[in-house]
């Protein structure tokens, strides 16, 4: 399941305006998917009174399945369903490529009355194809399908673009993220792997200077002094990066500066390796799409063998920022490379029981 936060609050108007945000909201175009867009209750109405008012809370998707399956899928989307903070939600079934009856109508049905034992009210289910879709509760299904309306004229995309938010074509897209495309530095980083030890490194520039190198390039990787592409990027640097991370104290100097979630943790973070990461780069520094998406890129030039903290790492980045689809990715990633890794578990653990990331103070 995919689980990606909301941006900061904005308002979508009717249930095609909702339909047309899932993608900027995935990350990408969803095909043969079912969609649980979960909101609070407006705190401001009172119970009793029905509302069609709520600030997403989540936004979660699972493939569709045949009828036969339909448990699996159930069992998949309850999580975010069952959230204490879902009061109200949106079903939507994306039926385009689904390799079976492409009718969700019996699924939206059953999810919806999941969704109520779990005492959520299910504000409206639609269905989509392409860019025509249809209601599936109320009255409205009577109006048959309906075309969506265009992106540009949705205010709410707008502001996504303006947060630099643009969804892939596809899932596929996301995966992609992870395969090198520069293969220069490709071919360096694994000249470099092989005929350099770790403690060769470390001999060379010390073990300070190992740290500092990593640090230096995880800010050369999210942009802190501007955008650098891959081909800009230093193959003795990532391989600084690597070794680094195996130091779970520098990990965790490291995801404070890029994630500063309470500032209890401040006292768990070893000084030592908060001064050399605050002395190479800006502290805290926010990690926004465009630094996940670069994080992505430069754990595909990592050895599967020594990848599962960068992508750990990178995960739990793509889960603070609300990259659900992305968090996934790597995170799954990561949990091949090492199925133990204690990070990319607790990531892994977050992300399927719909849990919402801790937020900077």
């Amino acid at each position: 399941m995919e689980t990606p936060s909301a941006l900061s609050p904005s308002t979508l108007h009717g249930l095609a305006e909702a339909i047309v945000s899932v993608p900027y909201q995935l990350g990408y175009y969803p095909k043969a998917s079912l969609i649980a867009i979960c909101m609070q209750r407006d705190p401001g109405r009172a119970e009793s009174k029905p509302t069609q008012r709520g600030q997403v809370a989540l936004t979660a998707r699972v493939d569709l399945g045949p009828p036969e399956e339909h448990w699996e899928v159930l069992a998949a989307i309850e999580p975010a369903l069952a959230r204490v903070d879902t009061g109200l939600v949106v079903l939507i079934a994306f039926e385009e490529g689904a390799g079976h009856s492409s009718d969700a109508t019996v699924l939206l049905t059953k999810a919806g009355a999941l969704a109520d034992s779990h005492g959520a009210r299910v504000m409206a289910a639609a269905r989509v194809r392409g860019r025509r879709w249809r209601h599936v509760t109320s009255a409205a299904s009577l109006e048959g399908w309906q075309d969506l309306p265009a992106d540009e004229d949705v205010q709410v995309i707008a502001d996504y673009v303006m947060a630099g938010r643009a969804p892939a074509p596809d899932r596929r897209s996301v995966d992609d993220l992870l395969r090198p495309i520069c293969e220069e530095l490709a071919r360096a980083v694994a000249r470099r792997y092989a005929g350099t030890a770790a403690s060769d490194r470390t001999a060379q520039i010390g073990a300070e200077g190992v740290l500092w190198r990593a640090a230096r390039m995880v800010a050369t990787v999210i942009g802190e002094n501007g955008r650098a592409e891959p081909p800009d990027w230093d193959a003795e640097d990532l391989l600084c990066s690597i070794d680094a991370l195996d130091d779970l104290g520098f990990r965790d100097a490291l995801l404070h500066a890029l994630s500063p979630s309470s500032t209890a943790a401040d006292d768990l973070v070893d000084k030592g390796m908060q001064r050399i990461v605050s002395a190479a780069m800006a502290s805290p520094v926010e990690v926004d799409s465009a630094a996940c998406v670069r994080m992505a890129q430069a754990a595909a030039y990592v050895p599967e063998d020594r990848s599962a903290p960068w992508l750990s790492l990178v995960g739990y980045l793509c889960w603070q920022a609300g990259e659900g689809a992305l968090a996934n990715v790597v995170i799954t990633a990561a949990r091949a490379a090492d199925p133990d890794y204690s990070l990319a578990r607790l990531v892994d653990m977050a992300l399927c029981a719909a849990i919402a990331p801790p937020r900077p103070v």
